[in-house]
């Protein structure tokens, strides 16, 4: 058995599960890890590069279609190739990987030691502001730990993204 502590659960549209993402990615200290399967959602990505100028490492897996020039949602200032959204902002070190399998379909962070962020909500517009979706905070080591392995094991089929 795994002990785990659920801190909070939300529900999509009626709560904001974007600003529930952004407020958890703002507490990171060391180090948030992402596998996701699309990808497009700015304001996120910002985050990041806010984390990452407190010093916190960022490293993500992300399906291809986040590499992807697709054809964009309803809010075209807010959605972007997030791996040429990173790199044109400078964050040079963060490590992006794309998967190389058939659908990499999670919606994870890993936050520093013991935090999970999962749910079924991808990280675009339709998906945070329209769609029927749920996201949590999980917090267990534990937990943290077993989904640290599968993010090592998946990142074994992936490719660096190349810049």
């Amino acid at each position: 058995m795994i002990e785990a502590k659920i801190h909070k659960v939300l529900f999509g549209p009626d709560d904001n599960i974007e600003h529930f993402i952004t407020d958890q990615l703002d507490k990171a200290k060391e180090t948030i890890s992402m596998m996701v399967f699309w990808f497009t959602w700015k304001p996120i990505a910002e985050r990041l590069l806010e984390a990452n100028k407190r010093g916190v490492k960022i490293k993500m897996i992300l399906d291809s279609r986040s590499a992807e020039i697709k054809q964009k949602d309803v809010d075209i200032e807010n959605e972007t190739l997030i791996p040429e959204f990173l790199t044109k902002a400078g964050l040079e070190d963060c490590e992006v990987n794309i998967y190389g399998g058939e659908l990499l379909h999670h919606k994870t962070i890993l936050i520093d030691d013991d935090i999970v962020l999962t749910g079924t909500c991808n990280f675009f517009n339709a998906s945070i502001n329209r769609h029927e979706e749920n996201y949590m905070l999980i917090q267990s080591k534990e937990l943290k730990d077993l989904f640290q392995k599968r993010y090592d094991f998946i990142k074994k089929n992936s490719k660096e993204w190349k810049k």
